[in-house]
């Protein structure tokens, strides 16, 4: 399994999610509204490269997301280090 952390962008505080990466699977968020089910998908999204508008949460200065071979940086423009590190549908 592959972890994600994320910290302290949009609603998010912290978050660390396995995700399966081996055997296949699904990761699934619930709970209430506001409380970043969306933010946790734009910041899958971008760690899989593609570009997405997130910022860091009310009173950061920046967050951080790292996950798959790679960490971006959120703040007011978003930094990325390494590169994703990640089976996709056309490599199977």
């Amino acid at each position: 399994m592959g972890s994600v952390k994320i910290r302290n962008v949009g609603a998010i505080r912290e978050i660390d999610v396995d995700m399966p990466t081996d055997t296949g699977g699904a990761a699934i968020f619930k709970g209430e509204c506001g409380t970043g089910k969306s933010t946790a998908l734009l910041c899958l999204k971008a760690l899989a490269g593609q570009k997405v508008a997130l910022s860091p949460r009310d009173g950061a200065l920046h967050g951080t997301i790292e996950g798959f071979g790679v960490t971006k940086k959120i703040a007011s423009r978003v930094t990325t280090q390494g590169e994703p590190d990640v089976n996709t549908l056309e490599g199977r």
